[in-house]
């Protein structure tokens, strides 16, 4: 179990954790944000890579700080932009990580190519890195994230720049993963997470909260609708309503939106995670970006 207690992390003024209050077992959690309000934050501080300005992160009940090795040899954290070595294959960088990562010799070989096959890079897995294109980069840092079989596996925006087919392998790996360990994937990209999370976590002002997708959606059950307009009205439509989406359908523009008054028309459509999103922070200031 993961447990975060009365965790805080300030810069300066600034509060981007404040006083959260998690307990995680196994499964996948979707952990859902704009870019710049914490996420990468809040997973560097569970890696240890930041300290927090208050409160504590533990793992079966002791302090991560004090497990220091043993519990890093529990955990996989892919960051947004991960180092490599142009000049390497991801067979040579993986083999060096796995040294580091003190990964069992007799079992490396072997589970560098179930890892490089799992991620879709068998045929380049001698092939010099400097020439891979941001998805296969993307999907050697998954690899080396995965390599010493870790308990917690933290995963930062991992599907940025991979294709449709690559975020579906991604997906089903994950899954077949997540019986026995905790994966935490953070994005702003509600797709990867809404039909795969167990639960989401939402970080909003600096508070975590933790709910499954249905408990989500059903907060809006009802209240969502479309609308369908000629192209001259719908901008007058617009006005004071909180519009979700937009569509161009056969001549006319279909609005979805958020139901105001028991008059507003349209007709009542199933609420998704990203209207959740949409709506939960729709109204929340641009800040800084603070990694």
């Amino acid at each position: 179990m993961l447990t975060v207690n009365a965790l805080t992390k300030r810069y300066g003024q600034l509060t981007v954790l404040d006083n959260a209050h998690l307990e995680l077992t196994n499964g996948i959690y979707g952990f859902l944000a704009p870019n710049g309000t914490g996420k990468t934050t809040f997973l560097k501080i569970l890696a240890t890579l930041t300290a927090p300005t208050a409160g504590e992160v533990l793992w079966e009940g002791t302090e991560v700080r004090s497990l220091g090795a043993s519990y890093r040899d529990i955990l996989g954290y892919l960051p947004q932009d991960f180092g490599y070595y142009p000049g390497y294959s991801p067979r040579q960088f993986l083999q060096y990580l796995a040294a580091l990562k003190d990964v069992d010799p007799a079992l490396t070989d072997r589970r560098i190519d179930k890892l490089l096959s799992a991620v879709g890079l068998s045929s380049w897995a001698d092939q010099k890195m400097r020439k891979f294109s941001g998805g296969m980069l993307r999907r050697t840092g998954i690899a080396q994230a995965l390599l010493n079989d870790p308990k917690l596996l933290l995963l930062d925006e991992p599907t940025a720049g991979l294709d449709p087919m690559e975020r579906s392998r991604l997906k089903e790996l994950l899954w077949s993963l997540a019986k026995d360990r905790i994966i935490i994937l953070s994005t702003h990209i509600v797709s990867d997470v809404e039909d795969l999370a167990d639960r989401i976590l939402i970080l909003q002002n600096g508070r975590i909260t933790d709910s499954t997708p249905q408990q989500l959606r059903d907060a809006y059950a009802g209240r969502i609708l479309e609308h369908r307009l000629p192209p001259p009205e719908a901008a007058a439509f617009e006005e004071g309503r909180r519009i979700l989406s937009r569509r161009q359908e056969a001549g006319a523009v279909v609005l979805r939106y958020l139901q105001s008054t028991p008059e507003d028309p349209g007709l009542p459509v199933p609420p998704s995670l990203d209207d959740v999103f949409l709506l939960t922070y729709q109204s929340l200031n641009e800040r800084n970006d603070l990694l």
